[in-house]
């Protein structure tokens, strides 16, 4: 667990710490919306995410309760693309702000030429056991063609005063190995290129590794 002299500072500006999973995939979730939308449905009815309450669908604005209605609606959206969907943005929380338990799903495609990734992002609370988050990962590392991935402390910056935040995000990650800002939203331009981060788990896909580390690849 992340030590309270550093976590408590951190909590105290609005940002939330937990362990987690990010995880990119190149383009499109396309043909492995399926698969996504099985693995986020997975985590959501899982022992993992047993207090999740709370979802939004798209561009909702207000959440919903988490329900087996509103999942099944979630996991349609996920896994039936619309023909000219630009954007798809799925969320479940165990409360509305500062969650510690979430896992959120994003489909993306190319901007004004720009390739972009797509996103999986799961949140644990710190409490959680480490093995939960190694499980969780080899799962998706086994059935989700990812093209990189990370796992271990996330941070989670508020949408207010933001540079306030970063400023002790700095200061802790000084203190303590193994924070990582957690914005897929930014990441979603930059993951495209490579790896653009580092954690206690790191996940490289097979299309990356033949692509980028054809020595690696071939041995």
């Amino acid at each position: 667990m992340l030590p309270t002299a550093i976590a408590q500072p951190l909590t105290d500006a609005g940002v939330s710490v937990s362990l987690g999973l990010i995880v990119y995939l190149r383009g499109s979730l396309g043909a492995s919306a399926g698969c996504a939308a099985s693995l986020w449905h997975l985590f959501a009815t899982s022992a993992l995410g047993s207090d999740l309450r709370r979802i939004r669908i798209g561009g909702q604005v207000e959440w919903e309760p988490l329900s087996s209605d509103t999942l099944a609606r979630a996991m349609w959206h996920l896994a039936s693309p619309r023909k000219g969907r630009v954007y798809l943005h799925v969320q479940a929380a165990d409360r509305e702000r500062a969650n510690e338990l979430g896992c959120e799903l994003a489909d993306l495609v190319p901007t004004r030429g720009s390739e972009r990734a797509s996103w999986l992002l799961f949140r644990l609370p710190g409490t959680t056991p480490p093995q939960a988050l190694l499980s969780l990962a080899k799962r998706i590392a086994d059935e989700f063609p990812l093209w990189w991935g990370s796992g271990g402390y996330l941070v989670h910056p508020p949408l207010a005063d933001r540079e306030h935040a970063y400023n002790l995000i700095w200061a802790a990650a000084k203190r303590f190995w193994g924070l990582e800002i957690a914005d897929p939203t930014l990441g979603t331009w930059d993951a495209p290129a490579g790896i653009c981060s580092a954690n206690w788990l790191t996940l490289l896909g097979n299309d990356l590794v033949a692509e980028r580390m054809p020595a690696i690849a071939g041995a």
